[in-house]
């Protein structure tokens, strides 16, 4: 009977680990002229949100904004040179990586 007390006690913290309690935003980023854009960052805000959250856009112009509560964001994209872009009202859901973000 010890031995299994341990092994759920053991269990118990990858169970917890294993819940989703998030979802992500993905797309890619294009400057004016096609090419990809690259070095740049992406800001999610949202109700859902204290303050913001940031990632980077890639070298292929891909950016990926994880952990994000489910709820609706707005995104700016930010770049040295360019005027900031946004997209309103990007819709994450639990679980889920939202992919609709392709910004030009």
């Amino acid at each position: 009977m010890m031995r299994w007390i341990h092994f759920a006690w053991l269990l118990l913290p990858a169970v917890a680990a294993a819940q989703t309690t998030t979802g992500a935003v993905t797309g890619r980023v294009f400057l004016p002229d096609g090419r990809l854009a690259a070095g740049g960052t992406v800001i999610a805000t949202g109700e859902h949100l204290l303050g913001e959250r940031r990632a980077r856009i890639a070298s292929d112009g891909a950016y990926r904004v994880p952990a994000l509560p489910p709820g609706t964001y707005d995104l700016r994209m930010l770049m040295i040179g360019y005027v900031p872009t946004f997209v309103r009202g990007v819709r994450v859901e639990l679980g889920r990586t939202t992919a609709a973000v392709t910004v030009t």
